[in-house]
């Protein structure tokens, strides 16, 4: 990357320069041809109209090719800024306004850029505490599918399997019929064995009546 001018030229000096050298230019041509060809004043100005007007055009656009050129670059790196690309910079090697545009669009990228960086930590941190935290964390989508599940509602819910796109609905219906499954085989259960007790109740009722 090569330094930037020590000299400060400002943009209205350089354009200024550039005027000046035109006119200067259509002067001297206008008192040569008018010494050359006297009393033609009008073919003179019409000549020196059809070469100064082009030759303007060549210097100015040379002179602001480097300016368009930086405005595209400037262009293109805020479409990359948009796109979360903070990674590019720009150079101007002259010491004018574009140079201190130049060097807040950088200070701007690079401001970005730690901002997207910091920001990245903080997620990947969060992250980590909510995959490894002993509490089972979903995260559902309005009447939708299942966008995030930690470690521990993967082990709850899918045997470790991923949940992300699948519906709470179908995950849990399966373990709602198991689990009124088994709530009816303990209730059966719980039933049979007061039954049961009631008969031996009875039973041990009537051998103590017989042995009286």
């Amino acid at each position: 990357m090569t330094p930037r001018a020590r000299w400060r030229i400002s943009l209205a000096a350089r354009l200024s320069a550039v005027v000046a050298v035109l006119v200067v230019a259509v002067m001297a041509a206008t008192f040569a041809l008018d010494r050359y060809f006297p009393g033609h004043e009008i073919a003179v100005a019409a000549s020196i109209l059809l070469v100064a007007l082009p030759l303007a055009y060549v210097i100015v656009r040379s002179a602001m090719a480097p300016l368009l050129s930086m405005f595209h670059a400037l262009g293109g790196t805020v479409m990359s800024y948009k796109d979360g690309d903070y990674s590019f910079g720009l150079h101007w090697a002259r010491n004018d306004e574009i140079g201190d545009l130049v060097d807040a669009h950088n200070a701007l990228g690079c401001v970005l850029r730690d901002q997207r960086l910091e920001l990245i930590r903080r997620e990947l941190l969060l992250d980590t505490m909510v995959q490894n935290t002993p509490v089972a964390m979903l995260l559902v989508a309005d009447h939708g599918p299942i966008v995030f599940a930690n470690i521990a509602a993967r082990q709850l819910l899918g045997a470790g399997k991923r949940l992300e796109g699948h519906h709470l609905g179908d995950i849990v219906a399966p373990r709602r019929r198991c689990a009124k499954r088994s709530s009816a085989a303990a209730t059966a259960f719980s039933r049979w064995c007061a039954r049961a007790m009631a008969k031996r109740t009875r039973s041990i009722t009537s051998r103590g009546a017989t042995s009286r």
